[in-house]
């Protein structure tokens, strides 16, 4: 989800904030930039996030919040649209250096990790291309944009609920056989 939510956000806000927001086409660019440069210290503050907390399904389900809050914010007050992007910068880093850590930090070991990766990465990101393209396709069946932002709701719900999955403290994986 935290890459259908950044991929389909980096590819629709700019059009959102000149169409709902009124910026023009040079600012809205400027705050996709923002955006982008902001993810990096999203990303920047996760370890520091899981040291303080010491719990990341807590991190992760802010995560999924914050995505909420953003694309809400989005399209009720578009106006808001440079503070937006500060929080969605935020999110969006914390969300892949989280996903990213997850998949290092929970495997039982190498092998299980790896695959582990592969799979989550693979899978993702196949997911996460689809995301652009049904926010589009959904605009231009209803000619609004609420419907693409309640899909978008829907999958920052989802990623909330699957971090605080994602986030315990159990190891992932086989367990070992027993010496036989």
């Amino acid at each position: 989800m935290q890459s259908l939510l950044f991929y389909t956000g980096a590819t629709w806000m700019p059009a959102q904030l000149v169409e709902s927001g009124g910026l023009s086409e040079a600012t809205a660019g400027t705050a996709l930039s923002i955006f982008h440069v902001i993810g990096i210290a999203g990303t920047l503050l996760v370890p520091s996030m899981l040291r303080i907390s010491g719990d990341a399904r807590i991190i992760g389900a802010g995560i999924g919040a914050g995505w909420f809050l953003f694309f809400a914010g989005l399209q009720t007050v578009p106006e808001l649209g440079p503070l937006l992007m500060v929080l969605g910068g935020l999110v969006q880093g914390a969300g892949i250096g989280l996903s990213l850590t997850l998949i290092a930090m929970r495997p039982v070991d190498l092998t299980f990790g790896r695959q582990l990766s592969g799979m989550v990465q693979g899978v993702g990101y196949a997911i996460s291309a689809t995301g652009p393209v049904l926010v589009g396709v959904i605009h231009e069946a209803t000619r609004s944009g609420w419907w693409g932002t309640g899909m978008l709701l829907l999958c920052s719900s989802v990623m909330a609920a699957a971090a605080w999955q994602a986030g315990r403290s159990t190891p992932l994986g086989p367990e070992p056989c027993p010496d036989a």
